[in-house]
Order: C-alpha cells, then sequence, then structure tokens
C-alpha cells in the first residue's frame, strides 16, 4: 500500500521535478555480458588533475562497475575508457503557443418574475450568456539553449607495447541547458547513456531522466 501512495504522489507532483532529455546514440564492437573484463578510465592531459573530470569519472567507474567490469591498473587492463565533454555556444530557439480566450456566445436565456397590478406590468429579471471559450491568438517566446556533450569511448589495449589500441565502443549523448551549465546535467547523461550498454550498435535512442538522481531511485524503489 506504501508503494502505491509513493507512486501516486510522484504523478500528483511529478510536474515540479525537472528532468533531462539526452539523446544517445552508440556504436561498438563489443560482445556482452561484459561481466569480469577489466578497464582503467584514463584521462586525457588536460583533464589530468581536473576535480570535474575525477567527479565524471566517477560516475562512470560506478556505471561499468554495475554491469560486472572491475576496475584495474592500465598496464593490466583489458580496455581503456577516454571520456570527453563539454557545452557548446547558446542558440537561440523561437517557441510558440496558443492564447486561450473567450471566443463568442452560444446563446442566453433570461429568468425573472412579472408583477401585476391594475392594468400595469412589471418585469423583473436576469439575462445570462453563455461564453465560448478558443484560441484567440499565438504566443510567441524566445530562449537560450545550450548543448551539451558526452563522448565515451573504449579502446581494447593490447598486450603487446607494440600494437596500436582499438577503439570498440562509441558512446555519444547530448542534452540542452537553458542555463549554460554542464554539472547539473552530467549525471543523467551519464546514467541515460549506460541504461543500455553496451546497447545495439548503430542505434540512437532518447532518455528523460530525473535531474536529480534521488528521484530516480526513489522512483524505482516505489515500483518494486
Amino acid at each position: 500500500m506504501r508503494s502505491i501512495l509513493f507512486v501516486v504522489a510522484l504523478l500528483m507532483f511529478g510536474g515540479c521535478a525537472k528532468y533531462v532529455e539526452t539523446d544517445v546514440s552508440v556504436f561498438h564492437e563489443l560482445k556482452s555480458p561484459m561481466a569480469g573484463a577489466s578497464y582503467a578510465v584514463v584521462p586525457f592531459d588536460d583533464q589530468s588533475g581536473s576535480l570535474e573530470f575525477a567527479s565524471y569519472a566517477s560516475m562512470v567507474k560506478s556505471e561499468l562497475n554495475r554491469y560486472g567490469m572491475v576496475e584495474a591498473p592500465y598496464a593490466s587492463a583489458t580496455y581503456g575508457v577516454y571520456l570527453a565533454y563539454g557545452m557548446e555556444s547558446g542558440k537561440q530557439v523561437v517557441s510558440s503557443y496558443p492564447v486561450y480566450g473567450q471566443t463568442g456566445l452560444s446563446g442566453t436565456f433570461s429568468t425573472g418574475t412579472i408583477a401585476t397590478r391594475g392594468h400595469t406590468s412589471t418585469l423583473s429579471g436576469v439575462t445570462f450568456y453563455t461564453p465560448i471559450y478558443g484560441v484567440v491568438g499565438t504566443e510567441y517566446q524566445t530562449t537560450t539553449r545550450f548543448p551539451a556533450y558526452l563522448h565515451l569511448d573504449i579502446v581494447e589495449i593490447p598486450s603487446s607495447g607494440a600494437a596500436k589500441p582499438r577503439k570498440v565502443y562509441e558512446g555519444r549523448a547530448v542534452s540542452y541547458s537553458d542555463r549554460g551549465i554542464l554539472a547539473p546535467l552530467m549525471p543523467a547523461m551519464i546514467r541515460s547513456l549506460f541504461r543500455e550498454f553496451p546497447g545495439q550498435s548503430g542505434i540512437t535512442r532518447s532518455s528523460t531522466l530525473p535531474l536529480d538522481p534521488r528521484d530516480e531511485t526513489a522512483r524505482d524503489k516505489a515500483l518494486r
């Protein structure tokens, strides 16, 4: 009963929560399942020592571990994992929405009483009008949207130092922000990318997740 009530509460107040819509595309040559495979998350030169990179890398590690993969030093890992992320310049988007108001009258009716005294009659009444509502115009709104992106590449680390690493996975996630700030979007973007892993190659899919991961956790517990 508590779970049912919780779900009802989520549906009633879900409009107050903020969600992140993410488009995900994946191309890979991995074989599922990935349980037991070892990996190392490798920073690019400009990411070394970055606390932002460390935060995002920790989220990626949690997702890989959830699929049974095991973190290991690069020298002994089977796969190397690379992250690239950022936010592009804002683009103006014009949207329109209808304006509703009274468009006319569907009819009228009157009610009242007649008082008669001798040869004189007096009418006392009220007339009611039934309005019709509909679209009376269109309003336009201009907003600025900032595209955010996450690129996740996985390479197969060769056992011999002479060979070059071979790319076996390309994951791309794109979302949008009205504020131009990347950090709040990244947890949902990473979770969206890993909702299916490695997933079907060559497929583009969309995912809508809560901005706050705790909202998703609470929902999943309520639905059990």
